[in-house]
């Protein structure tokens, strides 16, 4: 029979590795929500929890959690620093995946650092491990990672070469978003090299596989960047109809919104270039009505007026000169608005100096 004593040791033992994982469980959602700061309260929690009971998988989860939630928050090396203790507990506990998704880690976030070289030596570490465990997705990682400071460091044939191996891979195993994975960066690598209708074919590929396995960002990716290169192949009515097409992404009854109001206003801007580089000035008069309509939710005087400025020109170019003034005007009031608020604001920091100095603070 327990002792007493001994059994209320070992509930309140459960109780601490449960509020552990419940701390690690809410970081993961706040973090899910871009909510960094209140992730990483919930994170170091657990991992004090976790440090003074020596739970060493929570610990570790807790600095990934930590790593991730700072990389997110652009706190590049403090999420360096986090990942780096991870891959040394790793280590310790000779948890050969946990080391290998460490190192993974870490060569993103020396990537996104621009360390490159740090970034290299830890995916080439990563990718070792991985091929001597048969880890198939941290191989497949770390070869996208290889790729991507590859091409970040304008190493395009090289970068070519890891996401060729992914793609191999991937198709091998049928992984179908890790093949989307590698035609993204064969797309983007081609693209770089200016061989945009190469570029093209990968991404016509990702499409094709992002509507198979119904993956809206990928597909919302896919549409964009087509777009582009179409756009910089000249293949104008080709780029109107993708970018056109993502945008009817995030308006699919059911489709959870993802896109922001800046990635929308990006989109539209997208159209009304290419609408106007070809010429199609109705077209670009329908798309800066659009631009109208997104900037105005947002109160951005800025990009409201340079959209103005942009329909006036258009309604020129389509010879309505009485249809531009409207635009015009409006924009002269904005301009105006912002000047007078520019006036108001220098005048009160005036007086508040003279009254500062009327007490002899100053």
């Amino acid at each position: 029979m327990d002792h007493p004593d001994s059994k209320h040791s070992k509930e309140q033992g459960e109780e601490l590795e449960e509020s552990c994982f419940a701390n690690l469980s809410l970081g993961e959602c706040y973090r899910m929500e871009n909510q960094f700061q209140t992730a990483i309260g919930c994170y170091v929690k657990a991992l004090e929890i976790a440090k003074e009971h020596e739970y060493k998988q929570h610990e570790i989860a807790a600095l990934f959690g930590l790593g991730h939630a700072y990389r997110l928050d652009n706190e590049i090396q403090t999420s360096i620093d986090y990942y780096a203790k991870a891959l040394e507990i790793a280590k310790e506990c000779k948890d050969k995946r946990e080391e290998t998704e460490a190192l993974v880690e870490l060569g993103r976030a020396y990537r996104l650092n621009n360390q490159f070289q740090a970034a290299i030596g830890h995916y080439k570490k990563a990718l070792e491990i991985a091929r001597e465990h048969e880890y198939k997705q941290l191989e497949t990682e770390s070869l996208v990672g290889l790729g991507d400071v590859c091409k970040s460091n304008n190493q395009f044939r090289t970068a070519i070469r890891h996401y060729e191996e992914v793609l191999e891979i991937a198709k091998k195993h049928e992984c179908k978003l890790e093949e989307t994975q590698a035609l993204f960066g064969l797309g983007d690598a081609y693209g770089s090299i200016n061989q945009y209708q190469t570029a093209i074919e990968y991404y016509k590929k990702a499409l094709e596989i992002a509507r198979r396995i119904k993956h809206t960002e990928a597909e919302r990716k896919s549409l964009l960047c087509l777009g582009h290169y179409y756009k910089l192949n000249n293949q104008f009515q080709n780029s109107i109809q993708c970018i056109e097409e993502s945008l009817q992404i995030e308006e699919r009854p059911g489709d959870r919104k993802h896109g922001t109001t800046a990635e929308n206003t990006m989109k539209s801007s997208s159209i009304i270039l290419v609408c106007s580089e070809n010429g199609e000035h109705e077209a670009s008069v329908r798309w800066y009505k659009k631009a109208l309509d997104i900037f105005g939710t947002e109160l951005n005087d800025e990009l409201r007026r340079n959209a103005l400025d942009g329909l006036a020109v258009a309604w020129f170019n389509l010879g309505y000169t009485e249809k531009a003034i409207e635009p015009i005007q409006e924009a002269k009031n904005i301009s105006e608005k912002e000047y007078n608020a520019g006036r108001s604001l220098t005048s009160n920091q005036t007086e508040g100096n003279n009254e500062i100095s009327n007490t002899g603070l100053a």
